[in-house]
């Protein structure tokens, strides 16, 4: 079945001339229809009693393409082909995931580097707890309700649970207004117990989270820890004060920057004391045993603004390590984008969904400086563990298919350079449901296109050069989640 299925493919690829700019290779898929054609892959498999060689000996060692796409673009490349597992890619089903009360304090702890940590607020007095206690003492109205409930699009349960909480959380301070002295004596931090913060209606803070009781100064004076809802895909945020910046502030593209390769990362990039590899490994430490990480490239980059006042004005070069989490032995494609929140087909409403990724940035002396983990997922089910993969014939057709349809127009005197080529698993979004998604392997490209030496476009991880789903050939658009 498989070899009919290569054969179609690869005729109606032949066939096909040169797509108008308006045709969109991007449709929903039938995942039904790839699970069982998966599935039936694997039964033949079993039949024969045959297994598939590692997926590393699969294909060429380097991806390389040089000719003319689209309206006129020079379309070159030469970069190798980094494979996300030492053996096959299964195909998984997914579904999002928050981090337990104890994943959250264990990641405090090894972060800040101490046994106990507490969770941050300013320093608090009578007065400060009075007006929050003000805020909330008075009841809403019925039309408040009506409002909230119109705004939010939520029902009388959800208001009710809302009313709960608010009377829960005045209790709390009333009990705290108590406890605290009648001066501005500084009192201790409570200890930090792993909890995400509460949410009142449509109100939250975060939890900032610090490695000592007496830290109660602005939050970003302090080393912290910290936590949002876990309907935002965000588990959990580092920062120091050496950095104005998260981790996403090192992490663009467009930004002066290095991209380090694997045979250097044995020795100390210049402006560092530690080689790659060592920061490499002081990253993923926190991270052992919550989530298991590969790390799919280290950058040498800066945490200048891109704009405003302090544009291009760099405190801090660091090592930048790009992790994508592993499930079954095979790595995520590095990607920061988001998937769109709108059915197309249906045209409703759908929750963004993040990518998972983790990006951490380490100094040059070793020390982090921040990291960021976005879009956790929890596998549901097992699909197949050793997934059959189209010919490397059959990718570099539809890669360069989609060339032409992505440059047709306007696109004469550019140059398009791939600049980086992942062969991972990557997240489609379920035929029919907007809160499960698979993980099939894809080839996931990025690059550059440059206008006869003026302004470059970048396509990188947020917005990449093209993705294509390594069983079936069909390009997926990371933006629409498919």
């Amino acid at each position: 079945m498989k070899k009919l299925f290569v054969i179609l493919l690869s005729l109606s690829l032949l066939l096909a001339c040169v797509p108008t700019p308006e045709e969109d290779a991007v449709k929903q898929k039938d995942t039904n229809v790839l699970i069982e054609t998966v599935r039936a892959e694997d039964r033949e498999q079993q039949n024969a009693q045959a297994t598939l060689p590692p997926v590393r000996e699969q294909f060429p060692e380097r991806f390389q393409c040089e000719k003319t796409v689209g309206s006129g673009a020079h379309l070159v490349a030469d970069v190798p082909i980094h494979v996300l597992t030492e053996g096959n890619f299964p195909v998984l089903r997914v579904v999002r995931t928050t981090l337990t009360n104890d994943e959250r304090l264990t990641l405090a702890k090894r972060f800040l580097g101490t046994d106990t940590v507490y969770e941050w607020s300013y320093h608090l007095t009578r007065e400060t707890v009075a007006k929050q206690i003000a805020a909330l003492i008075e009841e809403p109205t019925e039309a408040d309700e009506q409002e909230w409930l119109r705004t939010t699009g939520f029902g009388e349960d959800e208001w009710q649970r809302m009313l709960d909480e608010r009377r829960a959380e005045l209790e709390r301070l009333q009990k705290v207004y108590n406890e605290l002295p009648t001066d501005d004596t500084l009192l201790p931090l409570p200890e930090y117990d792993g909890r995400l913060p509460l949410i009142l209606g449509q109100n939250w803070t975060p939890v900032w989270v610090v490695g000592s009781p007496y830290e109660q100064e602005g939050q970003s004076r302090h080393r912290t820890m910290q936590y949002m809802p876990e309907d935002l895909d965000r588990p959990a945020i580092y920062q120091s004060p050496a950095t104005p910046q998260h981790a996403r502030g090192f992490d663009i593209e467009s930004k002066p920057h290095d991209v380090i390769p694997q045979s250097e990362y044995d020795r100390p990039h210049d402006g560092a004391s530690i080689t790659p590899n060592e920061a490499i490994a002081i990253a993923k430490a926190p991270f052992e045993s919550i989530v298991d990480l590969t790390a799919v490239s280290v950058l040498w980059a800066n945490d200048a603004d891109t704009d405003g006042e302090g544009a291009g004005v760099a405190n801090n070069w660091a090592y930048v390590v790009r992790f994508s989490p592993v499930f079954h032995s095979a790595g995520l494609c590095y990607c920061t984008s988001s998937a769109y929140n709108k059915d197309e087909q249906n045209d409703e409403y759908i929750e963004p969904w993040q990518y998972e990724y983790v990006t951490v940035v380490v100094g040059g002396d070793g020390e982090i400086l921040c990291a960021d983990w976005f879009g956790a997922l929890r596998v549901t089910d097992v699909i197949s563990e050793s997934a059959t993969l189209l010919p490397y014939e059959d990718i570099l057709k539809a890669f360069e298919q989609q060339m032409d349809r992505r440059f047709a127009e306007g696109y004469e005197d550019a140059t398009v350079t791939v600049t980086d080529l992942q062969l991972g698993l990557f997240r489609i979004r379920e035929k029919n449901d907007p809160y499960s998604g698979l993980l099939v392997p894809a080839w996931f490209f990025t690059g550059d296109c440059e206008f006869a030496g003026s302004k470059t476009s970048f396509f990188g991880p947020g917005y990449p050069l093209c993705v294509i789903n390594a069983i079936d050939g069909s390009i997926i658009d990371p933006r629409k989640g498919y």
